[in-house]
């Protein structure tokens, strides 16, 4: 995209316009110097030496967020001059309102930016609540498993323990991959792993072997751990500084619309329910705790590829942060080494790392057994 200024010279002088053309060609801007097309439009700034000033900025939070630039032109040389009164009174009007009559002209940008936003945002949510659905069914089918299997508590655990140490390992990991593949790639890498275990580990049900429990487990705990920083990758593009807080609102909110779900979908799941009051679904067997998610995940991350782009500026966005030092490069892609450097060495990371660590054994060990019981 591009924004800025579009002179149209002849013999008797120029003409001005200034526009903004976004990345996809959409447009909007304003004559600077009078237009009515095929009717009146002069040549007021002339090339007779006259010195012009003139400013362009960009305030991306203006016009309710949408944006808006304004442009000013002016000239000591160069004062207003009486508008002839035999011009009709449309062209006496566009003279008024353009240059040398008037000097700053500001233009609101379309809207389209918060709508965007919303729908990215929306769609990238609906994928990490999807992750939530594939993560937090095994607690549910806990209690089931283990009597269909005879598996102890010990063997539950082992489950269990192998998805968070794999989950544990890939956030180191795959946070550094993710700054190298770009937020959209890593959630649809993550969604793609998290579908075939879970619909692989429904499957296991058929033999019942322990090891190809906590194989599959661990590897879907792998794979669920490109969600978190795949949404963090996306929306951190999208949002400005001044509204990080409102973005770790929006991901806590996320997290919690996934477990509700899987703890309102599972228990229907194994009881039965009436769909759309009509259809009386059977009580199923513990697998489907795995193979629906599944199929919502799958769903949601078709859309997700269709729809959702890394960066404003993938949509047709450009400048919209325009000032912030963690906008100015738009390239998605980082280099690990110099990440892996920057957290290592970043004594803050640690801190909340080992804070994370001891508020998390508590929560999983909840959120893992309660339902149990």
């Amino acid at each position: 995209g591009s924004l800025g200024m579009n002179f149209d010279f002849e013999h008797s002088g120029g003409r001005l316009a200034v526009r903004l053309i976004t990345g996809d060609n959409r447009s909007c801007g304003t004559f600077i110097t009078p237009y009515i097309p095929g009717k009146f439009r002069p040549t007021p700034i002339k090339n007779d030496g006259t010195r012009h000033h003139w400013t362009l900025n960009y305030d991306p939070q203006a016009n309710n967020g949408e944006g808006r630039f304004t442009f000013t032109l002016r000239s000591h040389d160069h004062p207003p001059e009486a508008i002839d009164a035999s011009l009709p009174k449309a062209s006496q009007q566009e003279a008024r309102n353009r240059f040398p009559q008037t000097t700053t002209f500001s233009v609101d940008l379309p809207p389209g930016y918060r709508q965007r936003r919303g729908l990215n945002w929306g769609i990238v949510g609906l994928m990490y609540t999807s992750y939530y659905l594939c993560r937090y069914n095994l607690s549910l089918a806990n209690k089931s498993i283990a009597e269909e299997f005879h598996f102890t508590k010990s063997n539950m655990s082992d489950i269990i323990a192998a998805q968070l140490f794999a989950y544990a390992i890939g956030q180191a990991v795959n946070g550094l991959l993710t700054d190298r593949l770009g937020g959209k790639r890593a959630m649809l890498i993550g969604a793609a792993g998290t579908v075939t275990m879970n619909l692989l580990f429904g499957a296991a049900s058929f033999w019942g072997m322990l090891w190809l429990f906590i194989l599959l487990r661990g590897l879907d705990g792998y794979s669920q751990s490109f969600g978190a920083p795949g949404f963090i990758k996306i929306n951190a593009a999208w949002f400005s500084q001044n509204e990080r807080g409102t973005f770790a609102g929006i991901f806590g909110f996320m997290i919690n619309l996934g477990r509700l779900g899987i703890f309102k979908l599972g228990p229907a799941l194994l009881g039965g329910f009436v769909f759309l009051g009509m259809w009386q679904v059977p009580p199923l067997h513990w697998r489907w705790l795995f193979w629906i998610p599944a199929g919502v995940a799958s769903l949601v991350a078709v859309v997700l590829a269709l729809v959702v782009k890394d960066t404003p500026e993938e949509a047709g966005f450009h400048g919209v942060h325009k000032g912030e030092s963690d906008h100015d490069d738009i390239d998605v892609h980082g280099k690990i080494a110099i990440v892996f450097k920057q957290i290592t060495t970043n004594r803050v990371v640690w801190i909340i790392a080992a804070a994370y660590a001891c508020t998390g054994a508590v929560r999983q060990t909840i959120d893992q057994w309660s339902p149990r019981y």
